[in-house]
Formats: C-alpha cells, structure tokens, sequence
C-alpha cells in the first residue's frame, strides 16, 4: 500500500470531487429510474460508508480521525450543550407532524449515515489534513468544501436557485460548527450526532416546509457557531492529530 502523504488540497479535490460525483450519478440514475424520495441518497451513500469502514479499518486510523472519547469535563459540557437537545427533538418533530414511528425511524437511520459519512470525510479526513495550517483556516477551509459540495442539490429537477443557495448557506455554517465541535471536544462523534439530528428533523420538515426549515436551520447554526466560539475560551481545543496516511 502506497503511503507517501498526499498533498492536502488533492485530497481536498479527490474527496471532495468523488462524493460529488458519486451523489451525482446515483441521483440522475434514480430520476431517470422515476426513483423519489431519499432513497437515491441513501444508494449513493452506503458504499462510501462501506469503503470508509473497510479503509480506516485497515489503516488503524479510527482514533486518529476521532473516533474516540470527548476530552475533559468542559469539552464534555459544550458537547452536551450543543447535541443533546437535537436528535430527541426528532422523535417531537415527526410525532407533531404525524410521521409514524417507522418512517421517523428510517429518516433517522438515514440521516446517521449521512452524518458519519461527511463527518469523516470533512470533520475526520479533511480537517486533520489542514490541521498544520491552524484551526481557523482548516476550519473555513473544510467548510467551504462541505458547502461546495452541496452545490449538487441544484441537479435536483425540483431546485430552485433560492432553495440552492439555502442549502450552500446551512452547509457552510454546520461546516463552522461542526469543526468548532471537533475541535474543542477532540471528537468527531459530537459532529455526528449534531450532523444526524439536523437531518433528522431536515428530512421530516423539508418535504412540509422547505422555506421555513432551511431558514431555521440556518438560524440555529449561527446561533450555535457564537455560542461555541464563545465556549472554547473556557475549554482550548484539544490537540488534533494527523493521519499516516
């Protein structure tokens, strides 16, 4: 196995570029297929999840990407303070809206593997590649790429350009939060969990409300990047190691 280092920005435009392609194609086989809903996500997703499990198995690399406990009593408070609240306000949301216990459960299967993948791939992979760069710059770096990676919602034959540069906008600020997160825990499994309640209630609300969530969403994302970036005075970040790659 070939393990020179690659240079960050190549991975940035391999990862970057391959999950985009992979959503891609999946996306425009199911439409031609007269496939709806989030299944075709839900296709494209499972073998990258599968490759990312097989692959940081071999390489021993689940800790150093995070995959680990949150370090210290005040990094464990922030990760409470910004997850705990979101994946329960799941199960409220679909009750409200009157989604069954069934369908709740598949939007949140879904929206957990959804998390882990991009989490890996942005928070995990990417995040630690830059790292040498400092926190800030890896930070706007990784979540510009997770927003230029949303960019593919505009194949959607029902996208709009405002529903598109919504979704671009959230991307972006979970992008912020979602590093903050990792940084500050030392653990990438509050940006999971952050990432999988989002899209939890996502998933529920859009098809009902699309204006409304996205805006919401990324009223809350704001709201969350102050709140931690004000938090992570109290606790500094914890180191972030690199990957052999």
């Amino acid at each position: 196995m070939d393990n020179t280092p690659r240079h960050p920005w190549w991975l940035l435009v391999e990862l970057t570029g391959g999950l985009v392609v992979v959503l891609g194609v999946t996306g425009t086989l199911a439409y031609l297929a007269g496939v709806t809903g989030y299944a075709p996500l839900a296709f494209g997703l499972a073998p990258i999840a599968l490759a990312l499990v097989v692959g940081l198995s071999l390489r021993r690399a689940w800790r150093p990407l995070g995959f680990c406990a949150v370090r210290g009593t005040k990094a464990a408070l922030i990760a409470t303070v910004s997850v705990g609240i979101l994946p329960l306000s799941a199960a409220a949301v679909s009750a409200g809206f009157g989604v069954s216990a069934g369908g709740a459960a598949g939007f949140i299967a879904l929206a957990v593997l959804v998390g882990f993948v991009e989490e890996t791939i942005f928070r995990g992979i990417l995040l630690r590649a830059f790292s040498a760069r400092g926190s800030v710059a890896a930070n706007l770096i990784t979540s510009t790429a997770f927003a230029a990676a949303h960019t593919i919602t505009a194949i959607s034959p029902d996208a709009d350009s405002g529903q598109v540069a919504r979704t671009v906008a959230f991307a972006f600020l979970f992008g912020i939060v979602a590093a903050l997160l990792t940084d500050t825990t030392g653990s990438i499994w509050p940006a999971i969990i952050l990432h999988a309640g989002f899209d939890s209630v996502g998933f529920i609300l859009t098809p009902l409300s699309p204006v409304l969530t996205d805006l919401v969403s990324i009223g809350v994302c704001a709201a969350l990047a102050v709140l931690l970036a004000n938090l992570r005075r109290l606790a500094p970040a914890a180191a972030t190691p690199t990957l052999d790659r």
